[in-house]
C-alpha cells in the first residue's frame, strides 16, 4: 500500500489491499487524524477562493473563458450604426 500524506490510496482491484487499507484507517484514528487535516490544508490551499490570483483581470484560460461573463466596451456606442 503506497503512503500518502493526504489520504490511501489501495492497488486498484486488490480487495485484500482494499481491506488492509481500510483496517489501516479505521484502527489508527491519530493517522486519519493526521491525513485529514492534511487533505484540508491541500484543499484550502489549492482549490479555495484564497488561492485564485487576485488583480484587475480575471485569470484566462479555455475552461474559464467558457464560464467567465463576456467584456463589454465601456458603455460607447459604435459610431458605424
Amino acid at each position: 500500500m503506497p503512503y500518502h500524506a493526504t489520504g490511501w490510496l489501495p492497488a486498484p482491484g486488490d480487495l485484500a489491499d482494499l481491506a488492509a487499507t481500510i483496517e489501516q484507517a479505521l484502527t489508527d484514528p491519530a493517522e486519519l487524524t493526521r491525513r485529514g487535516a492534511a487533505a484540508r490544508r491541500f484543499a484550502v490551499e489549492h482549490y479555495s477562493w484564497h488561492s485564485w490570483p487576485t488583480g484587475p483581470e480575471p485569470p484566462e484560460g479555455p475552461v474559464l473563458a467558457a464560464v467567465s461573463p463576456p467584456r463589454h466596451d465601456s458603455g460607447r456606442r459604435s459610431t458605424a450604426e
